[in-house]
C-alpha cells in the first residue's frame, strides 16, 4: 500500500497514526525500513513493513536518497510475503508500483485528497519553504498517478484529523489485505 498526496497533504501524519499502538524495529537499508508488530486487533497483519524513515520533516520515502528506487525494487524482489506500506514522493510513481507488481506484489494506492489551500497552510506552518513551481509539479504528478492507478485505491479526506484518516486507511487496507 502506497500513500500519496501533494506536499502538506498529511501523508506522514496519517502514517504515524496508522502505525500507532504497534512496536517498531528500525532496520538499515537499503532501503531503510521499519518492521511494525502488533496483535492484529486493528485488522492488519501482526507484522508489516514500512519503507522509509521517520523524521520531523520530510519523512517516509522522502527521507531516503534520491537514487533509492533500484535498491527498493531489489529489496521488494527479495521479499516473499507480507504487507509493505510506504508514503511520500520518492517512490510514489507508476514505475515503482509496476515493478512491485512484476515481482508478484498486489498494490493498493491510497491518496490524501487534501484541498490545495489546506496543504499550502500546512506547508507554511512547518516552514519548509518549498518552491511553488516544484509543489505544482508534485501536485500534477500525484494527480496523474491517482488517475492511472486508483483501481484498488482509497481516497482519504485530507481535512480531518490524521487519526480519522488513519482509521479509514486501516479499514480499507485490512479489507484489501484479506
Amino acid at each position: 500500500m502506497y500513500l500519496v498526496g501533494e506536499p502538506g497533504s498529511g501523508k506522514s501524519s496519517v502514517m504515524r497514526a496508522f502505525t500507532e499502538g504497534r512496536s517498531p524495529e528500525e532496520r538499515p537499508g537499503p532501503p531503510a525500513h521499519t518492521r511494525w508488530t502488533g496483535d492484529g486487533a486493528d485488522g492488519l497483519p501482526p507484522l508489516f513493513t514500512e519503507l522509509g524513515r521517520r523524521r520531523d520533516n520530510f519523512s517516509g520515502t522522502d527521507a531516503l536518497p534520491m537514487n533509492i528506487q533500484p535498491a527498493a525494487v531489489a529489496w521488494l524482489a527479495a521479499q516473499d510475503e507480507g504487507l509493505v506500506v510506504a508514503e511520500g514522493d520518492r517512490l510514489g510513481n507508476a514505475r515503482f508500483l509496476a515493478a512491485a507488481e512484476a515481482y508478484g506484489w498486489s498494490t493498493m494506492l491510497a491518496w490524501m485528497d487534501t484541498p490545495a489551500d489546506v496543504a499550502a497552510a500546512r506547508r507554511d506552518a512547518r516552514g519548509g519553504g518549498q518552491n511553488p513551481t516544484w509543489v505544482k509539479g508534485r501536485r500534477t504528478k500525484v494527480a496523474r498517478l491517482v488517475e492511472g492507478w486508483m483501481g484498488e485505491g482509497a481516497a482519504l479526506p485530507g481535512t480531518g484529523t490524521p487519526e480519522a484518516a488513519a482509521h479509514e486507511l486501516r479499514e480499507r487496507v485490512a479489507a484489501w489485505w484479506h
